[in-house]
């Protein structure tokens, strides 16, 4: 029944004013339907948020350009601001629900149910939700909101019908706002008992905190920067051409880089050399010899049991055949050698020697890293086709990595850390919202165009041999001297180990990482061959992977943007063509391939005013896989300045600098540029971030005083 917007408490009331109230009610039940989904949501892990769904939705459809401002304007905030307006737009449409129940309360009431059922099909497409619980969702969200609407809409009648004395419109007046004040109290409390019971149901967050992490050996062993001598050709395969129109993957060259890394922060002495054609050697040394034999005339299948607090291989693993590793795959019969408590050497008996022609020299190399095999591990031979298994061993190995020197820091106030804060590393995803994967269920698909698939669950990770890198990441967004890149250290598995277990073909030239919210990057699978660093991590900074950053397991890649490489809460690994696939980014106009280019930013002194006279600049630069040379500063037209460099910390991590200056009095214009490992400077022509990266020099202005 329609209501006499002219009847008030004492008279003709003001239409406005019977206007606000409809919209009043019509928003606070809007606001209702919202609270109660979010409390069922937080109650079962299952159960999907209707504003996170929805919002994901809008995130997939939403033009290219939006989503640059987005970025460019509220950085890694883009997603709360997302939120905010989600809630914000379903308030408004709740309020125009409220004026339509004016008239049509029928009418009212099936917007409602419409928009129930909004969140019902945007919830069906999260792929961590329950039909059952999003039906569950959207129903308790609707039906809330209808009886809402209703009841305030009737509360609100009372107060202006026609007819009512005055203390009678002024008790149902006062009836309507005591109910619309409670509705809105109960449900701010229903959205934070939601939040509270989340953080308590989450089986994310619980199984996080029971994750142990292996101990790192008690000598770390330094990161070691492989070299293309390393690898080896036996189990690279051939991959056929990405594109001719696009050019081929640069291959790291460890010949250009640079000179003035300090001991045990990035290089290892070159590989045996040969002068023989030689087959490969798959031999498991005891931890505590640090030795790794050279490639000899032999092949060789031997397994040593594996002391307490081992130190494993910093890259590459001894193999036999072509894409797969010689732990797993094997031309005969399994041989496995029982675990003692002491030392041991080879036996004569537990290898099998096929002798080539000629001899090769071995020579050991006393700084590189071991292969270490844990005990009760058996070589299995697999067929072709089928699934890949390995049983675990008791305890994983870990080669670590030594805490920077106070030679590699650079000791000047305002500087951004050498290791970024887990807390401050910088949030970039498409997720709306954390997803919630629980380790105990997660496992690991490596699928494709390979010889071999197979699927690697959380535990099997955790117990296979680990290695903990310096790597910085940094996003394709990040604008000149933004701050979208944070350097940390990273615990995994190397990312060539499972490729090479899954026998990757020649034509699966590209790598696509998946993510359990569906999204995709892709890059050359080249990539996991050429010496770069490359883990499946499970940890950062020296714990579990925060939820945020990809708990259980997410890809870290060294030299690639992270929108090609960098998949957080990744479930699956699939080889394809090049040209067959392109991940998420690439058809909203970001380039397929995403090198990192060589950047620096000034993070002291900050834009604005400073004191004249002497002044300490300061800042980072990184260029993963080249390493950092020179840095150098210009103040307003003068010439170029070498900044002081502390000890480098790894080729693939960013490099502190600083320069002091004495600045006279006046408006003063402070630029900085970089120098890589391989002697290339980054230009200073200045391009936006899109479609691979931006690109010139990080330059501020400060007024002297």
């Amino acid at each position: 029944m329609g209501l006499d917007p002219s009847i008030s408490e004492s008279g003709p009331a003001p239409s406005s004013r019977l206007w606000l109230g409809f919209a009043l009610l019509g928003a606070v039940a809007a606001g209702a339907a919202l609270a109660v989904s979010e409390l069922v949501a937080g109650a079962f892990p299952s159960a999907p948020s209707l504003v996170r769904t929805i919002g994901q939705r809008v995130i997939d459809v939403t033009p290219v350009p939006v989503v640059d401002w987005a970025i460019a304007m509220f950085g890694t905030n883009d997603k709360l601001v997302l939120v905010i307006g989600i809630v914000l737009v379903s308030l408004g449409i709740g309020a125009l629900l409220g004026l339509l129940s004016r008239d049509r309360p029928g009418m009212a009431a099936a917007g409602f149910v419409l928009f129930g059922a909004v969140g019902f099909v945007a919830g069906l497409t999260d792929p961590l939700a329950g039909a059952a619980l999003t039906l569950v969702a959207a129903v308790a969200a609707a039906g809330l909101g209808v009886s809402v609407l209703l009841g305030l809409r009737s509360l609100f009648a009372d107060a202006t019908r026609p007819g009512s004395g005055a203390v009678a419109v002024a008790g149902s007046r006062r009836a309507f706002l005591v109910a619309s004040a409670a509705t809105v109290v109960v449900s701010v409390f229903e959205v934070f008992l939601g939040r509270y019971l989340g953080s308590r149901t989450q089986s994310a967050a619980v199984g996080r905190e029971q994750v142990t992490l292996p101990t790192v050996s008690a000598s770390p062993a330094p990161a070691a920067t492989p070299s293309e001598d390393a690898v080896s050709e036996t189990t690279v395969p051939e991959f056929e051409p990405i594109d001719t129109t696009v050019p081929q993957f640069d291959p790291i060259e460890p010949e250009l880089l640079p000179t003035d890394t300090p001991e045990g922060a990035g290089t290892v002495p070159a590989a045996a050399e040969s002068t023989e054609p030689a087959e490969t050697v798959s031999t498991t040394q005891p931890a505590s010899t640090e030795t790794t034999q050279a490639p000899t005339a032999e092949t060789t299948t031997t397994t040593q049991p594996a002391t307490p607090e081992t130190t494993q291989a910093a890259e590459t693993t001894p193999t036999t055949q072509s894409g797969q590793t010689a732990a797993t795959q094997a031309p005969e019969p399994s041989t496995t050698t029982q675990p003692t408590t002491t030392e041991t050497t080879q036996a004569p008996q537990t290898t099998t020697t096929t002798q080539a022609p000629q001899t090769t020299t071995t020579t050991q190399a006393p700084e590189t890293t071991t292969t270490t095999q844990a005990p009760q591990t058996t070589t299995t031979t697999q067929a072709p086709e089928t699934t890949t298994t390995t049983q675990a061993p008791a305890r994983s190995s870990v080669s670590g990595v030594a805490d920077p020197t106070r030679a590699q820091i650079a000791e000047v106030e305002g500087v951004s850390e050498l290791i970024t804060p887990n807390d401050e590393f910088y949030v970039i995803d498409t997720a709306i919202g954390v997803p919630q994967v629980d380790h105990r269920t997660w496992n690991l698909s490596f699928t494709g165009r390979a010889d071999n698939p197979f699927s690697i669950t959380y535990d099997e990770l955790l117990a296979m041999p680990l290695v903990e890198r310096y790597i910085t990441l940094c996003c394709v967004s990040n604008r000149v001297g933004g701050g979208l890149v944070g350097n940390a250290k990273w615990l995994g598995v190397p990312l060539r180990t499972l490729v090479e277990r899954a026998g990757v073909r020649p034509d699966g030239n590209q790598l696509v990482g998946r993510s359990v919210d569906r999204f995709t990057v892709g890059f050359p699978t080249a990539a996991v061959f050429d010496g770069r660093e490359a883990l499946v991590a499970i940890g950062m900074n020296g714990e579990p992977l925060p939820l945020k950053h990809g708990f259980p397991a997410r890809l870290v890649v060294s030299g690639l943007y992270g929108y090609v490489s960098a998949t957080k809460w990744l479930t699956e690994v699939e080889f394809t063509g090049w040209n067959d696939f392109d991940a998420y980014w690439v058809p909203r106009g970001w380039a397929k391939q995403g090198p990192i280019k060589t950047q620096s930013r000034i993070d002291t002194p900050r834009e604005g005013n400073i004191t004249a006279g002497p002044n300490v600049i300061a800042g980072v630069a990184w260029a993963q896989t080249r390493g950092i040379s020179r840095v150098q500063v210009r103040v307003d037209d003068g010439d170029w300045m070498n900044a002081h460099l502390p000890q480098e910390l790894s080729i693939d991590t960013w490099r502190q600098w600083y320069l002091e200056h004495d600045f006279a009095p006046g408006t003063h214009t402070i630029a900085v540029r970089a120098t890589d490992g391989t002697g290339r400077t980054q230009t200073g022509n200045v391009r936006p971030p899109r479609p691979d990266g931006a690109t010139g020099y990080h330059t501020i202005q400060v007024q002297a005083a």
